[in-house]
């Protein structure tokens, strides 16, 4: 029999179609069944692609059908998984619904059922991620930014809206991965192109959290929704803090957040502000209010003509800030935390520096009935009553609390520093920016402060401005982990003053080096002005607690860290006195091994307080003298000299004279016109080999002088102990004063050191 196959090849021209249709039927082709008709081929179903979609918004399905032998007759669409939804149109090829609520991403599973005239069917499923949404309700402000262009991105989802006359705006934004990183920016509207405004906002899991069950997040529940000069300024000095890289998980938020200085802050929303309400104009070549602020030396030149111009100008912006109740965040009588850490970070105008020191640290306890107490180093568990008055919180000590160091004096404007003692009545909290973990504050003093030594200048002196201070919980805290405590370290807030110094003014909380051992004993190690003293050390929900056998205690919360050193606030409650005092400084573990860090050949060079403070360093040279350099706007100048020399236990010790006759000088060694006013020890803790660190306990020695009586070496009078890093660098070729670096004081921090008062020092 001849093939099918060859026989259409050798028939197909001269064969009718109907013809060969019989012929394939008749030898049992394909296509039909037993009874001989054709066999129903089925159809193909296409649920679509897989989506994702934000909770409550419409979702259409698009799937698909085809038959090769007929037509499709049906669709039919069933959900298989995830939370249940209404479909409508579910007879059909593209069904629509609403994404359900979810507090976190969801699949739903759908199946399409295809059905052909022949009555076959074939099935596909498809998913559908819906994601949780929240709605952010906030507003564009420096005065109103009138119809801005609201622009929210959410990792990589981007969402826009567009605020009222009035700069406020709602928007809904969702996201599949919680970590989702949310940054909001604005756009002015029709005439204020120019001003443009950023909100560094939080991982999409925290807002969610913060805007509790109804899923607004408001202004009240988080000042970030708020996109405004202050939190622009505060965005910048972030991203400058991270090493100029963008800010996009909730760690880095929180390290970045706690190395903005308040005094920058203000500094840059101040220029904004200058710039959106003050009728200045950006400067040539800027293109917005956000591109001024991220140039530290256009945003300086600017500033410095805007002075040229109106020497009010800046000072009446900055208090058009701070007293503006819809710029700057409110305190309510129910979101006074329990317990409050506040710490003065430095203000530095350098956009290399990533971070920053902390010093000055106190401890709030807010309790009920409006009274509270505050402790710091100087001041032990003073109590005090406490109101909400309009946003802000109004304390009233019970007694004055006192504090000595170093001053400016109103009357004086060369920035000469003279011994003061200050006494303090209440404090006024403002709540500049409402912060993810970390607020910024400004605290406002009440009371007075004299100058003893300086008779001729014009005293008391009434408390005025105020300083800006990084406002902390507890929670905050990065956890201790008994691992890692084990070893040597060097800190700000250990131990005790030596009781032997009696009517010697120190601080409540010492420095020094503790020994840490792994079965819970420890020792904090003597110095030169400082017994040893045996301890036992325990964690307790991350806090390093110490109990020293004289019977102080002191609990250690870990704020701040950088890579090399934390910052750390202790609280210390003293056995003889049974009242608690707070300090905060640096902590560092000590590298043992590397305590002759300082050879005395490496000694010489220039030594810059914390890496980049422009405006004062420490010089030694190759002689064993040398001098501590300062630069203000007209230049660098030398003060204080003194010889140096390094001691067998690797302490350098610097030795500074004065004689009143020709001012200071490392060389005046002559008992009878010379003074030997102060002592300067450096104890070597650490050195980073890539930073040029040089870690050190730092000791300074005051020793009394009288004029009528000049003595060598007086009683000692005061120390003051401090844990210090310093950035090394070699002398130039010619020595002295060529720092080839050496900058103005930062304009910045004179602008605020004028409006806000300089902080009180207690010297270099």
């Amino acid at each position: 029999m001849v093939s099918v196959t060859e026989l259409t090849k050798k028939t197909a021209t001269r064969l009718s179609p109907l013809l060969l249709l019989a012929l394939l039927a008749a030898c049992g082709g394909g296509g039909s069944g037993d009874d001989g008709t054709a066999t129903n081929q089925k159809p193909t179903a296409d649920a679509g692609e897989v989506q994702s979609v934000d909770a409550r918004t419409e979702v259409a399905l698009t799937g698909s059908g085809a038959d090769s032998d007929g037509s499709i007759a049906s669709f039919a669409w069933e959900q298989t998984a995830g939370p249940t939804v209404t479909m409508t149109s579910a007879d059909t090829a593209e069904p629509t619904f609403t994404a359900p609520e979810v507090n976190s991403a969801d699949v739903l599973t759908f199946q399409l059922t295809v059905t052909d005239n022949g009555g076959e069917s074939a099935t596909d499923t498809v998913d559908v991620t819906v994601a949780p949404v929240i709605t952010l309700s906030g507003q564009v402000y420096d005065g109103p930014i009138a119809d801005a262009t609201i622009t929210v991105t959410v990792g990589d989802r981007t969402y826009t809206a567009t605020a009222d006359a009035n700069g406020v705006y709602t928007i809904d934004i969702g996201a599949i991965d919680p970590d989702a990183f949310i940054t909001i920016t604005a756009t002015g509207g029709e005439g204020q192109e120019h001003v443009e405004l950023v909100s560094i906002a939080g991982s999409f899991a925290a807002l969610s959290t913060a805007a509790g069950d109804d899923g607004v997040l408001e202004t009240t529940e988080s000042g970030n929704v708020n996109v405004t000069n202050l939190s622009t300024a505060k965005a910048v000095l972030m991203i400058q803090a991270n090493g100029g890289n963008d800010i996009t998980d909730d760690a880095t938020l929180t390290t970045a957040e706690s190395n903005v200085s308040g005094d920058d802050l203000l500094y840059l929303a101040t220029v904004i502000k200058l710039i959106v309400d003050g009728g200045y104009t950006l400067p040539t070549g800027v293109t917005s209010t956000l591109d001024l602020v991220k140039d530290s030396t256009k945003t300086d030149a600017f500033v410095t003509a805007v002075d040229a111009d109106d020497a009010t100008a800046f000072e009446t912006q900055y208090n058009n800030i701070v007293s503006d109740p819809k710029l700057v965040a409110a305190f309510t009588a129910a979101n006074v935390p329990a317990t409050l850490f506040t710490l003065y970070v430095s203000s530095n105008d350098n956009e290399s520096e990533t971070y920053r020191t902390v010093n000055r640290g106190k401890s709030w306890a807010f309790g009920t009935g409006g009274r509270g107490t505050r402790s710091d180093a100087e001041n032990a568990s003073v109590g005090f009553d406490w109101t909400v008055t309009g946003g802000k919180i109004v304390i009233t000590y019970d007694a004055p609390l006192a504090s000595a160091g170093n001053c400016t004096h109103p009357d004086v404007d060369t920035g000469e520093l003279f011994y003061c003692e200050s006494t303090t009545t209440g404090t006024t909290m403002t709540m500049l920016v409402d912060g993810a973990t970390a607020d910024t504050l400004l605290l406002s003093s009440t009371g007075e402060t004299i100058y003893p030594d300086d008779a001729g200048l014009a005293q008391p002196i009434a408390m005025t401005g105020g300083s800006t201070n990084l406002g902390l919980q507890k929670s905050a805290a990065i956890p201790f982990t008994a691992e890692e405590v084990p070893g040597r370290w060097i800190t700000t807030t250990t131990g005790r003053a030596d009781p032997s110094l009696s009517g010697v003014m120190y601080t409540a909380l010492d420095t020094g080096f503790v020994e840490f051992a792994s079965d819970g004993s420890g020792t904090r190690m003597a110095t030169d002005y400082s017994d040893p003293e045996a301890f036992t050390w325990s964690i307790t929900g991350g806090v390093l607690k110490v109990a020293y056998v004289g019977g102080d205690t002191v609990h250690y919360y870990r704020l701040r860290h950088d890579g090399d050193v934390y910052d750390t606030l202790a609280l210390m409650t003293r056995h003889e006195e049974g009242n608690q005092h707070s300090e905060a400084g640096l902590m560092l573990e000590v590298e043992v091994d590397r305590l002759p860090l300082l050879a005395l050949e490496d000694i010489p060079g220039r030594y810059t307080l914390y890496e980049v403070e422009n405006d004062f360093s420490i010089r030694f040279d190759e002689t064993g003298t040398g001098n501590n350099e300062f630069y203000n706007e007209s230049g660098p100048f030398n003060s204080n000299g003194f010889s140096w020399t390094l001691r067998e236990d690797y302490v350098v010790s610097m030795s500074y004279n004065w004689d009143p006759g020709a001012g200071n000088v490392a060389t005046c060694i002559d008992p009878a016109t010379c003074h030997h006013w102060m002592d300067r020890l450096w104890y070597p803790a650490a050195y980073n080999d890539v930073t040029g660190r040089v870690y050190v306990l730092e000791i300074q020695q005051y020793y009394a002088y009288d004029d009528a009586a000049v003595e060598s070496k007086g009683a000692l009078d005061y120390y003051q102990p401090t844990v210090r890093y310093f950035g090394r660098s070699e002398l130039a070729a010619t020595g002295g004063l060529d720092k080839p670096s050496a900058p103005a004081m930062p304009s910045r921090a004179n602008r605020m050191a004028e409006i806000l008062g300089s902080p009180m020092t207690n010297g270099r």
